[in-house]
């Protein structure tokens, strides 16, 4: 607490608030003898995250080689490099570190839940990686490594971290998959639920499920091949023919892309754009106006620069889809934004136009 500047009575009012506190559990109305509490806050307690906020938020300090990104309970290191043998030096320094800070800190590290994954070019597809980190214990690291039986961290091709799985070529196809999955399930329970549920209330399932599963983490997964996200929009069409009747479909003709903008539903791909449109506002980043040296028709409407990319990696950035999807936008849609939601509003207008 001293070192995020709580300082003085403040720091003394919340040492009396952990010091002394005790525990009594009550079934049934019989209660059970109070007990001290050595560890922790109450549950649900304000203080609970907070504290927990200020105790790891030195943990970075230590971390001198690789980038860290922290969230809640959740850490992960990052180092880049093209020699593998650099890369291992550097990611063990810094999780001897990190081992060391955590039992300073009275935390312990699990190495069984830590994993190392490499990610590589999808240009590299043969390069093979002998990276190996070990998991030494405190005890060993005190003992400067002699005698040392501890486990290398395991190496995975993909893992799950915050939701999102993260393969070791950066494709996102393993998340898309997962994605899928839990979209085909849910279309199978609203096969079940429309001979019960009014039109209203599929609607409301469908933004409540389908859409929140698609959306989460959409600015970083969307950015895979589209023949892959063009796999969720056909599962977007699947479920959207269970909202609408028979003889809407059949006026269709066939073309079912038409019920996107008839149940005023954005499809995967427009979505994105909405999502990195939504991610710049307000910044300078990737915003860049083209000058031009003639007053011309052109100079009146200014495009953002477009960046060169060798390949199709490059746009796969917001660095380069920021500008594409910015410029693809009518001249007065920008320059009419009053607020974020405003923006969100005119985005979604625009892109429910666009589709069939």
């Amino acid at each position: 607490m001293m070192e995020c500047g709580l300082r003085g009575p403040i720091n003394t009012w919340f040492r009396e608030y952990l010091r002394g506190r005790q525990l009594a559990v009550s079934v049934c109305g019989t209660k059970s003898k109070k007990g001290n509490i050595k560890y922790g806050v109450p549950t649900g307690s304000v203080y609970g995250p907070v504290g927990y906020i200020m105790h790891v938020n030195s943990m970075p300090n230590v971390i001198k080689k690789c980038k860290s990104f922290m969230y809640a309970d959740d850490t992960c290191i990052v180092y880049s490099g093209t020699v593998q043998d650099r890369i291992q030096e550097a990611m063990q320094e810094d999780f001897d570190n990190v081992v060391r800070w955590a039992h300073d800190n009275g935390i312990l590290i699990n190495i069984d839940k830590t994993k190392c994954i490499p990610i590589l070019s999808p240009f590299n597809k043969n390069k093979i990686i002998n990276i190996k980190i070990k998991g030494h214990s405190y005890d060993c690291l005190h003992r400067a490594h002699a005698n040392c039986n501890c486990v290398h961290i395991e190496m995975v091709q993909s893992y799950k971290y915050l939701g999102l799985i993260v393969d070791d070529r950066f494709s996102w196809i393993p998340h898309v998959d997962s994605v899928c999955n839990k979209l085909r399930s849910i279309l199978g329970k609203l096969h079940y639920l429309k001979y019960m549920a009014t039109r209203g209330t599929m609607y409301l399932v469908y933004h409540s499920l389908a859409d929140a599963v698609i959306s989460y983490g959409l600015g970083a997964y969307g950015l895979t091949f589209p023949v892959h996200l063009n796999k969720i929009k056909s599962l977007q069409i699947r479920i959207l023919k269970l909202l609408v009747d028979y003889n809407v479909k059949k006026s269709l003709g066939g073309d079912y892309e038409k019920l996107f903008k008839l149940c005023k539903v954005l499809p995967v791909e427009y979505k994105l754009r909405m999502v990195i449109i939504m991610e710049q506002f307000g910044k300078t980043d990737h915003k860049q106006e083209r000058k031009y040296a003639y007053q011309t028709r052109a100079s009146k409407q200014p495009k953002l620069i477009v960046p060169k990319t060798k390949n199709y990696y490059g746009k796969r950035t917001r660095r380069w889809l920021t500008p594409v999807y910015s410029n693809e936008l009518p001249h007065d849609l920008l320059h009419t934004v009053q607020s974020k939601k405003h923006l969100k509003s005119l985005l979604r207008r625009h892109y429910l136009s666009l589709c069939p």
